[in-house]
């Protein structure tokens, strides 16, 4: 009984000189809390920081919450500078705004290894240019012009250069219709002027994003000048990443075609995180650079290519390599 007297005894004053140590710190906190303001002299600040740096190991320091808060900060204003240098000179001004922020949240996905996120705010980028394009008064008038026109160019030993293949039309090609029995079918998904419909009504004849994508890549990455095996690489690339979107929208069973495009993905989004980053450039920085050539045919363009420096991965140089054999 004694010893449990004494016991009890001992941490009653080990707590009293807890409290009593903790009330002596509190003073000496408020004694410091001007000395460490901002002020003229930041000598003192500086050296309890540097005092801290070095007496405590860097993983405690990283844990505080103030560290995490001001980590966070950091990274959100590189972001916002990536998605500012990536679309700085690009030549459609009424949708920059709208192409950085979900330039902005595909990083944040990134981070997160949210990779069905990363890519649905990749995607909307992609679908914001390919919309505001296909929309135009220009590209409904190409469409309308060479409908009917060869829509590949294949090498001609004869001549010695690229011609026109006349196989496959330009919209049999957009419209992914071949067959004879597609003749009379195409001709519903224009309207009386002969300019492509667009009507996001399912039980109407009208140009799905991916027409409208194969219209862009021809009129505006391509400009009308197609290969084969050029034209299915990036259309290919595109597709997946479509298809990888649609996994958070899709109300019904995927095809066994885009069964087997997801299932490149599934265990390799590492690779595609890389695959997707060399796509968005280099759609963007083409098309972008397009744009600019057909306003102003007799000037260089300084800001042809879009900035992809600091971009996660952007040092890598076999990224392009990796991106066309995938």
């Amino acid at each position: 009984m004694v010893l449990i007297r004494l016991w009890y005894f001992s941490i009653n004053i080990k707590l009293k000189t807890m409290e009593v140590k903790k009330e002596n710190l509190r003073k000496l906190l408020i004694f410091l809390e001007p000395l460490i303001k901002p002020g003229e002299d930041d000598f003192f600040r500086n050296e309890l920081l540097t005092m801290i740096a070095e007496s405590l190991p860097e993983k405690e320091i990283s844990s505080h919450p103030l560290i995490k808060q001001i980590y966070e900060q950091c990274i959100e204003e590189v972001i916002i500078k990536q998605s500012k240098e990536f679309y700085h000179g690009f030549n459609i001004e009424e949708i920059k705004n709208q192409l950085e922020e979900d330039f902005q949240r595909m990083e944040h996905e990134r981070r997160r290894d949210n990779f069905e996120g990363f890519c649905l705010a990749m995607f909307q980028q992609i679908e914001n240019i390919v919309n505001i394009l296909f929309s135009s008064s220009d590209c409904k008038e190409k469409v309308k012009q060479t409908r009917k026109a060869p829509f590949f160019s294949k090498w001609n030993a004869e001549k010695n250069k690229f011609v026109s293949d006349g196989t496959e039309t330009v919209e049999q090609q957009l419209l992914l219709k071949f067959r004879p029995e597609h003749s009379k079918d195409i001709d519903k998904y224009f309207d009386t002027n002969s300019y492509p419909i667009i009507d996001y009504n399912p039980t109407k004849k009208s140009w799905g994003f991916l027409n409208r994508y194969r219209a862009v890549l021809y009129f505006y990455y391509f400009l009308q000048n197609v290969k084969r095996f050029e034209f299915d690489g990036i259309y290919e690339t595109g597709n997946i990443l479509y298809q990888v979107r649609n996994e958070n929208h899709r109300g019904s069973e995927p095809s066994e075609y885009v069964k087997k495009l997801l299932a490149r993905t599934k265990g390799n989004e590492c690779i595609y995180y890389l695959k997707f980053y060399g796509f968005l450039e280099d759609i963007v920085s083409n098309i972008n650079s397009n744009l600019f050539k057909t306003k102003n045919p007799s000037q260089p363009d300084p800001k042809s290519k879009v900035n992809l420096k600091n971009t996660p991965f952007a040092d890598i140089e076999s990224l392009k390599n990796l991106k066309e054999s995938l």
